[in-house]
């Protein structure tokens, strides 16, 4: 019993885990589309979803809504970098609207973001390793 118990709380863990990471994506033509946004790059974002093979590239102009919970990290034209969540895009003006830790609340154009990617605040997922292996052979006259 006390097995199933442990087995049940560790499987509830992962399920929460994994929820609080969903981020939703509503198209102007009322596509709802439910996954996690890898990053933004030339305004394209790139959205990953369980139930596809390849990740969706979308304009941010067909764009009609964002939901997630998630800290991103913006570079904006002006250099300037901002740790944010995205509190709503901008009706008719082609912005977002910005929950930063730098500033406060701020309305920023698309054009002035250059790319945004997930901020993750776990030491883990911010190592990154590699190893590399080398073998020289000379022969002499």
């Amino acid at each position: 019993m006390l097995k199933m118990a442990f087995f049940v709380a560790i499987l509830m863990t992962t399920v929460q885990a994994k929820a609080d990471n969903l981020d939703t994506l509503v198209l102007k033509n009322e596509v709802v589309l439910i996954g996690e946004i890898k990053g933004v790059s030339k305004s394209v974002i790139t959205f990953e979803t369980d139930y596809s093979d390849s990740d969706f590239k979308i304009k941010w102009l067909e764009i009609q809504e964002v939901r997630s919970s998630r800290v991103f990290m913006i570079r904006l034209s002006t250099g300037q970098l901002v740790h944010a969540t995205i509190s709503g895009i901008g009706t008719g003006d082609n912005s977002i609207n910005l929950q930063t830790l730098e500033m406060g609340t701020k309305n920023i154009r698309l054009e002035e973001v250059v790319d945004m990617e997930p901020f993750e605040s776990s030491i883990w997922s911010r190592i990154s390793a590699s190893i590399d292996f080398g073998y020289t052979y000379t022969r002499s006259n």
